[in-house]
């Protein structure tokens, strides 16, 4: 355990190669035709040593409390009716999608809506709340070349009935209608919970009734979709959470798409080579004939870099060679596509350098 939640690494290095398992699980049992992952592809790949997958559990409810207000917004504690802003601890939100049936390459330009009560227990928009007409807590954003979307927030607080928990829904959308939907929920280790709703913004006046264990929604399997926190109660807390997503439809956008470029990123992976040299491998499906810069990069130093002239058609597997200085730990992948008639794309992905 952190100070202020689960070590994401350290559970899935508890779960091993049973996350891998449980891909083939869910999807031959027929449960989930949509799924969301709680942990990074690449964090999944170091800690398994297998290739990237995506960790699946199944979808969560709506629940009552959804209102599509089509709210295009990053910031979500204003409430545009009156611009009054929602008491409580701040919280930087960011959604990772990733599509798992194609390596869990990031999924571009989906559109994430986030709610969730206020630090009072309360939904925006809702009669029986008597909050009719207000917008406080409701956004989405579109997913970006990371797969990823953003939103500022407060913790949220509890109801009679309910865990704290945030609802959070991903869609592809063509035009006015619906290709794909996705719906879950996020949760919090219980000890943060605590911490958090000790502070007088959450004071309700008596004790909560319902914890993640006794929780209609979270149960057996809400402790995959747990999101662990860095940060304070002073200056707020981060978080990042991510879902893996199944059976997109062929249309989906997937890493940073361009109809003019024919190329992607879809998977990369470390291994070793065969005298123990750390090896990256990065997967690119080329529908053109491109020319590709891979490097790795961290903190604004290169650690690796291969340039490519040609990539001709097809799944394409180019490699980086790790020299012993560098170290483990987080760096970002960026891989640069061009074409011919002079089309660029660059495809981003973080990765978890091996020791």
């Amino acid at each position: 355990m952190t100070e202020n939640g689960i070590d994401r690494r350290h559970l899935l290095k508890l779960l091993g190669a049973g996350g891998v398992a449980l891909v083939g699980a869910g999807v031959a049992g027929g449960g989930w035709s949509r799924i969301a992952a709680f942990a990074a592809p690449e964090d999944a790949a170091a800690a398994t040593g297998t290739a990237m997958a995506c960790v699946l559990t199944p979808a969560k409810t709506e629940g009552p409390y959804f209102v599509d207000e089509k709210l295009n917004r990053s910031d979500i504690r204003v409430d545009p009716t009156d611009n009054s802003v929602q008491a409580g601890v701040p919280l930087q939100l960011t959604i990772r999608t990733f599509d798992s049936d194609r390596g869990c390459a990031p999924v571009e330009g989906a559109t994430v809506d986030v709610w969730h009560c206020s630090a009072q227990g309360l939904y925006s928009d809702e009669a029986q709340n008597g909050t009719a007409g207000k917008k406080f807590l409701r956004g989405l954003q579109k997913t970006d070349s990371a797969g990823a979307a953003r939103f500022t927030t407060i913790y949220p607080g509890w109801y009679q009935g309910r865990t704290i928990h945030i609802h959070f829904k991903v869609r592809l959308l063509d035009g006015s209608s619906k290709t794909y939907e996705f719906t879950s929920q996020i949760f919090f280790d219980e000890s943060l919970n605590n911490t958090v709703m000790a502070l007088p913004a959450y004071n309700r006046g008596r004790t909560r009734d319902t914890l993640n264990a006794n929780d209609m929604v979270y149960g057996s399997d809400g402790a995959q979709l747990l999101a662990s926190a860095t940060g304070g109660t002073s200056a707020g807390y981060a978080t990042v959470f991510d879902v893996g997503l199944a059976g997109l439809p062929a249309s989906a956008r997937l890493g940073t798409a361009d109809s003019k470029l024919s190329a992607s990123l879809t998977k990369a992976a470390f291994d070793r080579t065969a005298g123990g040299q750390r090896r990256l491998t990065v997967t690119l499906a080329v529908g053109e004939t491109v020319s590709a810069e891979v490097r790795l990069v961290r903190n604004g130093a290169t650690l690796a870099r291969r340039r490519l002239a040609t990539l001709t058609g097809g799944t394409r597997r180019p490699t980086l060679l790790l020299a012993k200085s560098v170290a483990a730990g987080s760096a970002q992948l960026r891989v640069t596509l061009k074409d011919a008639a002079g089309n660029t794309k660059v495809a981003r992905r973080t990765v978890t350098v091996p020791a």
